[in-house]
């Protein structure tokens, strides 16, 4: 399938029947979301929010969040769950924005390994909303 995560008429018919959904279309890194900000927010923050708002009560959806949420830490210093969020890029902020913005479904976090290098929902991987 081509096409653009953005369009809702596109988009609607794909993700109605199955039971897991994985959004992965992004526009990411500082310099390309700098360069075009209204595409990478319609993409990175806007298409999700309106996919989770569309999707059935039944259907789950694991969002993948990067560490970008966490924005420039101190050396030796390591991300906990009480590490706060501070984004410095427009990437990093709409991915923070993406959750707080998603309707309150009951989240299951899963924490990475050690060693990952991602971070989601807060502080997981990914997040599987129920």
């Amino acid at each position: 399938m081509r096409g653009d995560v953005r369009n809702k008429d596109l988009m609607r018919p794909l993700f109605r029947k199955p039971d897991i959904i994985i959004p992965l279309a992004a526009l990411v890194g500082a310099p390309l979301c700098d360069r075009d900000p209204l595409a990478a927010t319609t993409t990175n923050k806007d298409a999700i929010v309106w996919m989770v708002g569309e999707l059935g009560k039944e259907q789950r959806v694991v969002i993948p969040i990067t560490n970008s949420g966490y924005g420039v830490g101190e050396a030796g210093k390591f991300c906990t769950e009480e590490t706060p969020m501070r984004p410095v890029s427009l990437y990093g902020r709409d991915k923070v924005e993406t959750e707080r913005r998603c309707p309150q479904r009951s989240r299951e976090r899963h924490q990475p390994a050690p060693g990952d290098a991602c971070s989601a929902w807060r502080r997981g991987c990914a997040s599987i909303c129920w």
